[in-house]
């Protein structure tokens, strides 16, 4: 109760000290449907481990390679890791993090799952930081944007780029707003 009013007295996420922060909206969320649409998005790459994407292979077989040059020297003797920065940097670092836990090609589907939720929760969550409704059909046109050609072709860490990118576009649009 104390967050909702807490979160009802400012209207932007900016705080007092004048520091932004993420703010979740104080209004009554319904949550069922963003899950349910959260799982049909996720349904069929738990079924299928990821192996309908174009770039699938490509990358289970580099986030292969990372896991076989951190445990032993034999590919080293081949292979050598760069230290720059790359497209494909989020997907190495989450599922060499979880591929310590699990096998390299469900580090890969749980990363992709990933990825598509927070493209579908960034946009939902836009829409109700700006006071708009996200009803059922607005959530299958989400659903419908994120199974597109970046996800049949395998640009996984676009489409968790464009749910990183809604978030920063809304904050950096409230502090334009706020004089």
């Amino acid at each position: 109760m104390e967050d909702q009013v807490l979160a009802g007295t400012a209207p932007s996420s900016q705080g007092q000290d004048g520091r932004g922060a993420v703010a979740v909206p104080a209004r009554g969320v319904p949550l069922g449907p963003i899950a349910l649409v959260m799982l049909a998005a996720s349904l069929p790459i738990l079924a299928s481990g990821g192996a309908f994407f174009v770039d699938g292979p490509n990358h289970l077989f580099r986030v292969t390679l990372w896991e076989m040059l951190l445990a032993d020297d034999a590919a080293a003797q081949f292979f050598q890791a760069g230290e720059r920065l790359y497209p494909n940097l989020a997907i190495d670092v989450f599922t060499s993090a979880l591929g310590k836990i699990v096998s390299p090609s469900v580090a890969l589907t749980v990363f992709i799952c990933t990825a598509v939720c927070a493209y579908i929760a960034a946009a939902v969550w836009c829409r109700q930081a700006r006071g708009e409704r996200t009803d059922l059909p607005i959530l299958l046109l989400i659903l419908l944007a994120v199974y597109s050609e970046p996800l049949y072709w395998g640009r996984f860490n676009y489409i968790l780029g464009l749910g990183v990118m809604f978030v920063a576009l809304h904050r950096a649009v409230e502090q334009h707003k706020t004089p």
